[in-house]
């Protein structure tokens, strides 16, 4: 207040290659890292931790390399890992993605691979409930579960579900959802660069932006999408030696329908249904960056 008693309010930063702060508080970004912003009256502190992110310039098509960084054209010096497909904020709705990565605010990206075929959960009919029910009753990660049209299908949210998915595993290993064990025996061939979320099981959002890019209606059972991105993603996919393009094929999305069938992408329709967990299919794996 005007009437408080005090002498001087200093403010400071830790590093300030980071982020530097005037005599009155302003912050000013100034290189890619973390610093603390600590205020002090009269011996009495406060501290802000500030997270700056180098801004990354990106588009969908652009080539990404394991080194992290990526290009719009393919460079034979570097070793490609993935197209990206979304070039926006993917950590909008997943606080879980937040929270592990705060650094993944640039887009996602689509592997150069899958693993093969594989059932969702085999065990479904045996084990009898939503494995997303399991996930709100015992961790911090939002359910998989998503209903027809609903808010929660139509959220970016397959770091979320992975990780919830992953925590379900080691607990429940007899009824292990072999998608995302496919998943990570995938990825020990097939590291993810650093700094990036690691390799995870698209939302039925993400696989969405993987076929036809963003679209104004919400997502629901029996839509048809365009398949520009797929096409796009697959073009490009030939241009790299080894790599395997988008397949005409049903695609696992982490996002459950019920206890017994999870959402999925036909691609060579684009159309959006949902399979028996105990059927086999394909998976795609993706990460943020």
């Amino acid at each position: 207040p005007a009437e408080a008693d005090y002498s001087e309010v200093v403010w400071s930063s830790s590093d300030e290659s980071v982020a530097m702060v005037s005599e009155t508080g302003v912050v000013t970004a100034i290189g890619a890292g973390n610093a603390d912003i600590e205020v002090s009256v009269d011996g009495v502190k406060a501290v802000c931790v500030i997270n700056v992110i180098e801004s990354v310039n990106v588009s969908i098509g652009d080539y990404f390399y394991s080194d992290g960084t990526s290009s719009s054209e393919l460079n034979p010096a570097k070793t490609p890992v993935g197209i990206v497909f979304y070039a926006k904020n993917p950590s909008a709705d997943d606080a879980a993605l937040r929270k592990d990565h705060p650094q993944c605010t640039h887009g996602l990206v689509v592997s150069l691979s899958e693993p093969q075929y594989t059932a969702w959960q085999s065990t479904c009919r045996d084990y009898g409930s939503p494995v997303g029910d399991w996930i709100s009753a015992n961790t911090d990660y939002v359910s998989t579960v998503a209903d027809d049209g609903s808010d929660e299908l139509n959220k970016i949210m397959g770091y979320n579900n992975t990780m919830g998915i992953k925590a379900f595993n080691q607990t429940n290993q007899s009824y292990a959802v072999e998608a995302v064990t496919a998943l990570e025996e995938w990825t020990a061939s097939n590291p993810a660069p650093e700094g990036t979320s690691g390799w995870y099981l698209q939302s039925m959002k993400e696989l969405v932006l993987m076929c036809g890019g963003e679209i104004d209606e919400n997502i629901s059972y029996g839509q048809q999408l365009g398949q520009e991105v797929m096409l796009l993603l697959n073009e490009l996919i030939e241009k790299i030696d080894g790599a395997s393009g988008i397949a005409y094929d049903m695609y696992w999305s982490s996002s459950e329908y019920s206890r017994f069938d999870t959402w999925q992408l036909y691609s060579t329709y684009g159309s959006l249904n949902t399979l028996s967990k105990d059927y086999n299919s394909c998976i795609r794996p993706v990460l943020a960056f």
